[in-house]
């Protein structure tokens, strides 16, 4: 049984709600002071037996993917709590792909899971697509003790997403659905490296049992999620988590502003992409991690 088999009570975890907080005051983006958003901004990740790791990422309001936005804390957090709980959602051993890293907190964050007290993540990889905002990336990751491999992806370019999709277990992005235009290119872009990555596990004899998925964070307001998530439906199976950290709630003044989803290829698209000889028997459930007879 691999790592990521999933535990007893699979869709109690996911569909039910922690307990909710008297507060958000980890969410700043209603913050008109600008300079909240200049210098370094610290998170602490909390571990078993007291361990804590701080993460410090240098900010810059300047540009859009050199800010720490809220749902990536949010996700960091989440993906966190699941990894040191027992949960499908763990990322032990498994190798992660983040679309739109920004200045990079999410990857950073999951680059310390192994000092928490957890087994480590597999490999990393954080993604940007121009030079500026790589440079930024890089710098964040260095100055972070490293673990993290940073490279170019461009949503609208195949060659730089087939670039991209090597056997990759996890594919991340949070928060980059700001504009409706873009949502085809992202979803296609995830399809790509969903089925590059069915197809070299394939090639190589895989017998790990990990199946390729999706994980995306977004803001429920913003002007391009709700066409993302139409135009996934049409190709992905997508399932809303509802498991979050106790002290990280997607909830503002009592309304959902963030939320968490997990996607995985449908068996239709698989098969249209993939053929009979690589296609699971089963159909994935809506978890995504379970096959169904």
């Amino acid at each position: 049984m691999s790592a990521l088999s999933a535990p007893p009570s699979l869709g109690a975890f996911l569909l039910s709600r922690s307990p909710p907080t008297p507060s958000s005051t980890w969410i700043r983006e209603m913050t008109k002071d600008v300079a909240a958003y200049s210098g370094v901004y610290n998170t602490v990740l909390k571990g078993k037996g007291g361990k804590e790791v701080k993460v410090a990422i240098e900010e810059d309001y300047s540009s859009i993917s050199k800010r720490v936005w809220d749902c990536s804390v949010l996700m960091s957090h989440q993906l966190l709590h699941c990894h040191l709980n027992p949960s499908p959602l763990s990322l032990a051993s498994r190798s992660v792909l983040d679309v739109g890293s920004g200045c990079g907190l999410l990857p950073i964050c999951l680059s310390k899971f192994g000092q928490l007290g957890a087994k480590e993540c597999g490999h990393l990889v954080a993604t940007e697509y121009q030079d500026g905002i790589l440079e930024h990336l890089g710098g964040n990751v260095a100055a972070n003790g490293g673990g993290v491999e940073v490279r170019h992806l461009d949503w609208f370019d195949p060659k730089s997403v087939f670039d991209a999709a090597a056997e990759v277990d996890t594919v991340m992005m949070s928060d980059c659905t700001l504009d409706p235009s873009e949502s085809p290119a992202i979803v296609t872009a995830f399809e790509e490296i969903v089925v590059a990555s069915w197809k070299g596990k394939a090639a190589a004899a895989e017998s790990s049992g990990r199946r390729t998925d999706v994980l995306v964070g977004v803001c429920v307001e913003r002007a391009g999620t709700a066409s993302f998530l139409s135009l996934a439906r049409e190709r992905f199976l997508v399932t809303k988590l509802e498991s979050f950290h106790p002290e990280y709630r997607p909830e503002l003044n009592g309304k959902e502003r963030y939320a968490v989803y997990h996607m995985a290829l449908s068996k239709k698209v698989l098969r249209e992409r993939l053929g009979e000889e690589v296609t699971p028997e089963g159909e994935y459930s809506l978890e995504g991690y379970e096959l169904l007879d």
